[in-house]
């Protein structure tokens, strides 16, 4: 057990590395694009559409192949798998050639549906064609996770950060146009991305189509685009809602609250993803595979509170330190609101694992559909009364639902004993020591950090006296200690970790 959750840690440490590499570069241009002289408060707002919009397109240009090809790897000849693997890369291309075709033709209507005006239409068309790149970067992305190729996928989207940060800095500084240069910035780093994959792709491709496996594979990887295409509505709806009931200011405050806590979805959730899914499917004709669920589970989740803790405490030191106008420091409020949500959207992950194991996807499009609606509603409902807050408050109903409904279809099919005791005191407690430090939100910046500090270093502490750990659990919590303590010992612990 201990081996595969290191080597779970590991591979989400590294996948981190890349994941974090792409999101640093949103990081680092909030003091930009929160500075009125390069993108006013509504357009920072309309750059939160546009987001979403790439969200939820990015779902259906994929067509969820991706997700067919993690599930399938384990049952087919190498020759299949490349056979699939190219297949499946040819019609994403030829979908993404048409959607982006399309846009471009009918630019003006896109940009009057979702801006209510056509002075977006050529960006709209620029977010088209770099969500397509991203789509079909899923492909060779998740290749390499199911090669366990880590380090190349680190390495390639470092490459792949670079460039988009100089040539969008590039263009912010000398054309001060901001939503050109963020899109244009995206698609130069995707571009050089898939040329530096080519070589990559090449051997992992026969020039063959695998009708055979490939209708049962699209009808899987339907599912899961619908599925896909229904959480990315409940995760940006908001927005949608925002813009109608409030305009696009409100939406920009709401945005860059939004942006701030999704570090922990990139760097944490997608990167445990990316490394816990292949294990998974390795696993699952394991005996002992219930019981490697089971704690994957607690310990996710344990990880996740901390992470969901430091982002919800400090957020407004984060928020008054990166952005370029006093306006947007009141979003602040938001930041745990949304955080909390994250806790069910990584955990559910865990528990969908019944699900993507008897190829029963459908339960999943069915709840997403439901979610949905149910995030639409609970947005018009509590958005005129709590503005940005009650648009964060509805995603956090929304995905604790959505999470209890996954597990409910998945127990039924594939049950196992997770640790629900324990998965609540984790909530709780984080929950209670959150809301007790924010109220330390007035005080002198030296003592604000101090109390919020306090509250995570008493975060494990706490979950000890109600008995949370097991025996052998504080066995390895104490060789751990005695390991790290000694700084001097970190260079080599290091290198044997990695």
């Amino acid at each position: 057990m201990l081996k595969y959750v290191k080597e779970a840690f590991k591979n989400s440490l590294i996948y981190g590395i890349g994941n974090i590499s792409v999101k640093l570069v949103g990081f680092v241009l909030i003091p930009f694009l929160t500075d009125p002289e390069y993108l006013s408060v509504q357009n920072f707002g309309a750059l939160g559409i546009l987001e979403a919009i790439n969200q939820m397109t990015v779902s259906v240009l994929g067509l969820g192949l991706y997700n067919s090809l993690l599930r399938w790897y384990y049952d087919q000849t190498d020759e299949e798998n490349k056979a699939t693997f190219f297949t499946s890369s040819i019609l994403v291309t030829i979908l993404i050639v048409f959607v982006t075709s399309i846009t471009y033709i009918y630019k003006n209507q896109v940009s009057s549906l979702f801006f209510g005006n056509a002075d977006y239409a050529n960006v709209v068309v620029l977010v088209i064609l770099s969500t397509g790149m991203q789509a079909l970067g899923q492909l060779p992305a998740s290749l390499m996770r199911i090669q366990d190729r880590a380090a190349f996928f680190t390495i390639s989207n470092i490459i792949k950060l670079l460039v988009t940060l100089f040539v969008t800095l590039y263009l912010l500084l000398n054309h001060k146009d901001g939503l050109y240069a963020i899109y244009i910035g995206q698609i130069a780093g995707f571009l050089l991305y898939l040329i530096i994959l080519i070589p990559y792709i090449l051997r992992n491709s026969i020039l063959r189509i695998h009708y055979a496996i490939f209708k049962e594979m699209m009808g899987y990887g339907f599912s899961m685009m619908m599925a896909g295409l229904a959480a990315a509505s409940t995760n940006v709806i908001d927005r949608f809602v925002l813009n109608s009931m409030s305009g696009l200011e409100e939406v920009g405050l709401y945005s860059l609250a939004y942006k701030i806590s999704s570090i922990l979805k990139v760097f944490v959730i997608t990167s445990v993803s990316m490394a816990l899914t292949p294990l998974m499917f390795k696993k699952m004709k394991d005996s002992d595979s219930h019981r490697f669920y089971q704690k994957t589970m607690t310990y996710y989740g344990f990880g996740m509170m901390i992470c969901i803790m430091g982002v919800s405490l400090f957020g407004k030191e984060v928020i008054k330190l990166f952005t370029g106008s006093t306006i947007y420091w009141s979003s602040f409020t938001v930041i745990p609101l949304i955080a909390f949500g994250l806790f069910f959207v990584a955990l559910r992950d865990v528990v969908s694992i019944g699900l993507r194991i008897a190829k029963k996807t459908s339960r999943i499009t069915l709840m997403t559909i439901i979610v949905s609606s149910l995030n639409l509603v609970l947005n018009i409902l509590l958005i005129p009364y709590l503005g940005a807050e009650g648009a964060a408050l509805a995603s956090l109903i929304s995905q604790m639902i959505f999470f209890i409904g996954i597990f409910y279809f998945s127990n039924k099919i594939y049950p196992i004993r997770y640790e629900w005791g324990k998965i609540i005191l984790i909530f709780l407690v984080g929950a209670v020591l959150v809301y007790i430090s924010l109220l330390s939100s007035d005080l002198i910046l030296v003592f604000r950090l101090i109390v919020k500090t306090i509250a995570i270093l008493l975060f494990p502490i706490i979950l000890y006296f109600f008995n949370f750990y097991e025996e052998a659990e504080l066995r390895q919590i104490q060789i751990i200690w005695l390991k790290w303590r000694n700084p001097v010992r970190w260079k080599e612990n290091l290198k044997q970790l990695f």
